[in-house]
């Protein structure tokens, strides 16, 4: 019942802002109404219930930070949200896919050597190989970025089918005309 009003409000709030995103509104407004003593868990609900909240828990707090959310409760979500870590945050998780399924991409695709001229540096991310390899922009770096680079920057971090839900859903796919546009006004 009271995840439903959180539901609610959080619909209001993102009907009445246009600023205000409703899985924003809805993180603020369960970590009002239940503090850190279950926020986690009902975010979790949440979740269950079909919200489309992201598995990330990083992903959350930049939900409900102050600087994103311009709800007035958002700066309090924020420290309710910091006073309890998930899980996933305070231990190691387990890994399902084992090591030597990442050593071809690492193979394949070795960290580039820093660039020595500044518009080397600016050139967009390609693959070598791959000339029809999608690229996407991936919003935590800002660097165009192919899905094996993604994998080498987030595998420590991100059990790899939460690297692939972040591929689909929150990287967004670089078009070539643009790409084309950038390279050729980066060296003039």
């Amino acid at each position: 019942q009271a995840l439903a009003e959180c539901e609610a409000q959080a619909w209001q709030d993102s009907e009445s802002n246009e600023r205000v995103k409703y899985e924003a509104a809805l993180v603020v407004r369960i970590a009002i109404r239940f503090g850190s003593s279950s926020v986690w868990t009902k975010i979790a609900e949440a979740r269950a219930r079909g919200s489309e909240l992201p598995l990330d828990p990083r992903r959350i707090y930049l939900l409900a930070h102050p600087d994103k959310c311009p709800l007035p409760e958002a700066a309090d979500a924020t420290a309710i949200l910091n006073a309890q870590r998930p899980p996933e945050m305070t231990e190691a998780r387990p890994r399902n896919v084992p090591k030597a399924a990442f050593a071809a991409p690492a193979a394949a695709a070795p960290a580039p050597a820093p660039a020595k001229d500044p518009v080397e540096a600016m050139a967009p991310a390609e693959s070598g190989d791959g000339e029809g390899e999608e690229v996407r922009l991936d919003p935590e770096s800002g660097k165009e970025v192919t899905f094996q680079q993604l994998q080498e920057m987030y595998k420590v971090h991100w059990m790899p089918e939460d690297i692939e839900a972040y591929w689909a859903s929150d990287c967004e796919p670089v078009k070539k005309s643009s790409r084309a546009t950038e390279v050729s006004v980066a060296p003039a």
